[in-house]
């Protein structure tokens, strides 16, 4: 990537103006273009006076005073400086007129004072700067005779003499203005002015301060080199130029008139300075002037040789009478003299003889003012320099048009720099060209012309899109932004205002609302529409322009009106999400789950939105559990601004805590931050969608059981009870708690040799007995992930979950359990395959779980079963090893609960308690039924628990069905401990349970059989056995409760499921007493591979 730089070159003519262009920078192509602002300011020198005045207090006649005066230069370019003063007839005598002022610099000039005559002084004396205002510098003195002592006059008595200009009190005599306040007719004020009564003002009004002059206007406006006069002078002189001419003759030289009037309302005395002796005299020196009244005074011109220039600058000072005398004097009244100038001159060339030839430079040939507004003037400086060594008499012709001006108009220029201050005063709105013409030395052949241009403007300003601003459609209470142009095409700065009217104020705002722009600036200002209601609306603010003008004080030029017409609608609109319901399915608990939701604007103005969501759960816990939850439902953002016509897509995060059905209903509620009144959109929240989820854990169930090897004596019921499954179906069905969700699987380690237990799920895994030596006990559990998320699990066996340590970090002995742990371990007597897993939802997995009879005794060990993000279940894995020639019946426990039996049953139904010998012999056993009969005895000698079968025999490797009847008297829980011998073996006592109830009471909700529907253990296998050719289409059938002889029939298919190999089946009742109530047919046959057959049970 390159880059170019393009050189800008700023060259201004005129001072104190802004200057602004626009330039388009386009490449090749026109693909792209951008636009340069060029804004400059020009600036001149900045000169300070080090004091605006200067006191030389009191001085003798004939003695000097003398003080200095420091010329600051503040700014970087030079500065030249001339004061307007002619020192050879001036009491005030400077070493330096002119000259210049180096940038960042300071000179030093020194001022005399040379009183003769005993009055005080004041003269306001301009430093004029070339390109800057003048400067002023007021010159007091007050000198003294012997007999004549005028009061001191001091900067404070300027200070209230201005105060007094401006209240109109200052053409009054002092005597009559202390005779006034003596009578209270006048009052004095905090500064020591006087001042008139409050309460005697009948039309107050503010006059024109005299600091508020501009320092051009107060040396331009003498009333002299221009028409216009800033106040009303209190002394004036009938002109300010008396030029002799051409005096061929200088022995016969006619005098000259001058009159000077007082137009003060008290006698003044006129003071001239100067003597007989000099060239240009006034006659008579001093004399009085009665109030209101004129006077003419002889101006003698007493040249003292031929061929040569004159000029001068008389001065003279004029004074209240009452004031020659500090004892006619009050301080309050003490007001300074008025000093007039009267500027002579005269030439005394002879016929034949040419005037000088003068030699001289002019800083420029053209003139060029900036434009103002019409009867405003604009000021530019001019500097002349002489050359030569001769003076230089000049005389600018005056402007027929009265348009320019120059001052000082006519005189001799004695010095090496005049500098001249042009004044333009256009009369109307157009370019005005004029040639100045300068007559130097009174010779036509020396003449020089000045070109000089000025114009007055008219505000005008340029509306973009012909004065139309429009504005899109906005919702009611909001606003809209707009930005507008303008442009000043007029060569002036102009200051503008908006004006609304009044019903648009509280529709419409612009910022800027006032301001000043600049000639040729585009300026742009940025408006804002607020509608109320639903309606279009035209508004017709205006824009007031007129030239700022140059004062600060000035109110500029006319003021003009440019109307604009703002066209704008207030609207309302709605929003609305593409999808009514979100549905993020399950998501576990703990987890997350995004989705997007699209949110649309089909109206046609932006809306302003606030987003709300409003939790419902349902599910297993009471609400006042649930009622501090978090919502479990983020949005990205929960408000912004939806542009018109467009749509927002948000991201919706889905975080449940618990195992419940979420629905968040989503809102929204327009935000109308500028309505007055409420709109119903604005007021109640509007529905915008439901988002549903269900907060799930990963979960699995135990469908089907399968046992095999030692254990193939043992059903399926036994096999459902020893392992608990019904109970271990519920734990993994139930919430985990935090401590279980603490550790995942690949965390769940532990440096403790017994690892800590989180889980309250603790179930016994009971791969119950066999002869040492025997065939392994092998279970197959069908595990069904019977969720909607996936599952992964282990089998997290003791050295799973034990971290290893150095031989040097073990410290201890073993304890008699963790020996027998390592020894279980060790000769991997408890083995489960597959260990871990993952099931998607619905998928079926087998798990082996393997019990080896290698080693006699009763084996535990604890195994842990963990789902990740879910519960853990410690399973303790029981198996027993019996010896060879032991006698042995196995109990998974020590308890058994009937089924729940009416009350008053006169034939209690027959219920079975199976015992199960797990030995290599056949046991005979005996119930001792003495615990009976003494439960008779306490009852009434009624039989409450009766054994129908106290003794037996029970082969090896099978079951016996114990026949019992359980008739209650009582709606109670009756209990009994029976204990069971074994002949050659050890006893069991066996705690028996029953329940009796009340059928009044409870009516049919207690079951009285092992109904299908009422149990866990599946009906139909899906658990695989090794070898299985034939399936029976339902294992497990119930025939539910049959009145006495009666008739029931079910229908079970027996099928083989092997593609190759022929088999055969025969059925088998195991217990002789059931052969006489059950029937099957037919009882054998034959299955091709594939085959089915429909075989028939009678009950």
């Amino acid at each position: 990537m390159g880059s170019i730089k393009l050189p800008l070159t700023y060259n201004p003519h005129t001072v104190d103006t802004t200057s602004i262009d626009y330039f388009h920078i386009v490449a090749i192509g026109n693909i792209s273009k951008s636009v340069v602002k060029c804004q400059g300011v020009s600036k001149g020198p900045f000169v300070q006076l080090s004091s605006p005045t200067i006191n030389f207090m009191q001085i003798d006649s004939g003695r000097i005073g003398t003080k200095t005066i420091d010329i600051v230069n503040n700014s970087d370019v030079d500065a030249q400086f001339q004061f307007m003063i002619d020192c050879e007839e001036s009491v005030f005598k400077f070493e330096k007129l002119t000259g210049t002022v180096r940038a960042n610099s300071t000179i030093t000039v020194i001022i005399k004072f040379f009183p003769v005559h005993p009055i005080n002084y004041y003269k306001r004396l301009a430093c004029i700067v070339h390109n800057q205002g003048p400067l002023f510098l007021d010159l007091i003195g007050t000198c003294h005779s012997e007999t004549v002592k005028p009061a001191v006059l001091l900067s404070k008595h300027l200070d209230r003499y201005k105060c007094h200009v401006e209240r109109g009190l200052s053409t009054y005599p002092p005597e009559e203005l202390n005779e006034l306040v003596r009578s209270n007719k006048l009052e004095i004020d905090d500064a020591g002015a006087v001042m008139i009564p409050e309460t005697e003002v009948e039309h107050p009004h503010n006059p024109q301060s005299i600091h508020s002059v501009h320092p051009m206007d107060e040396y331009f406006n003498d009333g002299f080199h221009c028409e216009v006069i800033n106040f009303v002078p209190h002394v004036s002189l009938e002109t300010n130029n008396i030029d002799f001419g051409n005096c061929q003759n200088i022995r016969t030289i006619e005098n000259k008139v001058i009159n000077i009037t007082n137009h003060t309302k008290g006698k003044i005395t006129v003071q001239w300075m100067g003597g007989h002796e000099k060239t240009f005299c006034v006659m008579p020196l001093s004399m009085d002037i009665p109030p209101l009244k004129s006077c003419a005074f002889q101006v003698t011109f007493k040249p003292n040789a031929p061929n040569q220039f004159y000029g001068s600058e008389l001065e003279c000072f004029a004074y209240y009478k009452s004031l020659r005398d500090f004892r006619l004097v009050e301080d309050t009244t003490h007001f300074p003299p008025w000093c007039l100038n009267l500027t002579c001159s005269g030439q005394t060339f002879l016929p034949n003889n040419e005037t000088f030839l003068p030699r001289y430079t002019l800083d420029t040939s053209r003139l060029v003012f900036p434009a103002v507004n019409t009867k405003e003037s604009a000021y530019r400086t001019l500097q002349m320099r002489n050359n030569g060594t001769t003076p230089i008499f000049f005389d600018v012709q005056k402007d027929p048009n009265n348009v320019y001006s120059v001052k000082p108009a006519k005189a001799l220029m004695k010095g090496e720099m005049m500098t001249f201050v042009v004044k333009c005063t256009p009369a109307e709105v157009r370019t005005y060209k004029h040639n100045l013409m300068l007559r130097l030395n009174d010779n036509e052949k020396y003449n020089k012309e000045l070109e000089v241009w000025g114009s007055a403007e008219s505000p005008e300003v340029l509306l973009d899109t012909d004065g139309c601003l429009y504005f899109r459609e906005t919702c009611i209470g909001t606003f809209s932004k707009q930005c507008y142009t303008i442009k000043n095409v007029s060569r002036i700065p102009l200051r503008f205002e908006w004006k609304f009217k009044f019903a648009d104020k509280k529709l419409l705002s612009v910022t800027p609302d006032c301001g000043i722009i600049q000639p040729n600036e585009n300026q742009t200002h940025a408006w804002s529409f607020t509608p109320t209601s639903k309606e279009k609306y035209v508004m017709k603010p205006s824009l007031i322009v007129w030239g700022q003008g140059f004062s600060s004080t000035s109110s500029g030029g006319k003021k003009k009106e440019f109307n604009v017409r703002a066209i704008g609608e207030g609207t309302i609109g709605d929003i609305k999400a593409d999808q009514t319901y979100i549905e993020f399915g399950d998501v576990v608990v703990g987890s997350s789950a995004c989705k997007t939701i699209t949110i649309s604007n089909e109206s046609t103005c932006s809306l302003h939105y606030e987003l709300f969501i409003e939790q419902t759960m349902t599910g297993p816990y009471p609400e006042e559990l649930t009622l501090d939850d978090r919502i479990a439902l983020q949005l990205e953002r929960t408000e912004g601004i939806l542009p018109a016509r467009s749509k927002h897509v948000i991201m919706a995060t889905v975080k449940p805590v618990r195992r419940v059905q979420y629905q968040f209903s989503v809102s929204y509620k327009l935000v109308t931050p500028e309505a007055t009144t409420s709109h119903p959109t604005a007021t109640e929240p509007q529905h915008l969608c439901h988002v549903l989820t269900t907060g799930v854990f990963p979960v699995m169930a135990v469908t089907d059981a399968r046992c095999y090897g030692s254990a193939i004596g043992i059903s399926k019921k036994q096999l459902w009870g020893l392992f608990s499954l019904d109970n271990m179906n519920v734990c993994l069905d139930s919430d985990p708690s935090a401590e279980e969700l603490r550790y995942s699987v690949a965390t769940r380690h532990s440096h403790h040799r017994r690892p800590p237990v989180y889980t309250r799920a603790i179930l016994d895994f009971n791969f119950s007995a066999a002869p040492v030596g025997s065939e392994p006990c092998i279970v197959n559990l069908m595990f069904e992930n019977t969720g909607t998320v996936a599952t992964d699990w282990a089998f997290l066996f003791p050295s799973d979950l034990q971290l290893e340590l150095e031989y040097w970090a073990e410290t201890g002995e073993f304890d008699e359990d963790e020996l027998h742990e390592m020894k279980v371990m060790d000769n991997k007597l408890f083995s489960v395959e597959p260990q871990e897993g993952k099931l998607q939802p619905g998928e079926c997995r087998t798990v082996t779980f393997t019990y080896r009879h290698n080693m006699t005794g009763t084996d535990r060990l604890p195994v842990l079963l963990k789902l990740a993000r879910g519960r853990e279940v410690l399973l303790n894995f029981i198996g027993v090893t019996v010896e060879a020639e032991r006698n042995y019946i196995h109990f998974p426990s020590n308890k058994h609960l009937f089924t729940p039996v009416p009350v008053g049953e006169k034939s209690s139904p027959k219920q079975v308690y199976e015992l199960y010998n797990g030995g290599a012999k056949t046991v005979k056993f005996t119930f001792d039924l003495a615990p009976l009969e003494l439960l008779q005895q306490e009852n009434f000698d009624q039989p409450v628990f009766e054994c129908l079968t106290p003794f037996g025999e029970i082969p090896p490797g099978r079951s016996l069905a114990v026949e019992w009847r359980f008739s209650p008297i009582e709606a109670k829980t009756y209990m009994v401990d029976v204990p069971v011998i074994v002949d050659k073996g050890d006893t069991a006592i066996v705690t028996f349970t029953g329940v009796g109830y009340d059928k009044r009471i409870m009516g049919e909700t207690m079951p009285m059989t092992d109904q299908s529907d009422l149990t866990g253990v599946p009906g139909v296998q899906s658990a695989i056995v090794p070898g299985q050719l034939v399936y029976l289409s339902q294992e497990r059938l119930s025939f539910g409760n049959l009145p006495l002889f009666s008739r029931a029939r079910r229908m079970v298919f027996v099928s083989n499921r092997s593609k190759e190999n022929d088999a055969s089946f025969e059925w088998h009742v195991t217990s002789q007493s059931d052969a006489q109530y059950l029937s099957i047919s037919p009882v054998r046959g034959y299955l091709a591979p594939g085959e089915s057959r429909m075989c028939r049970l009678k009950m």
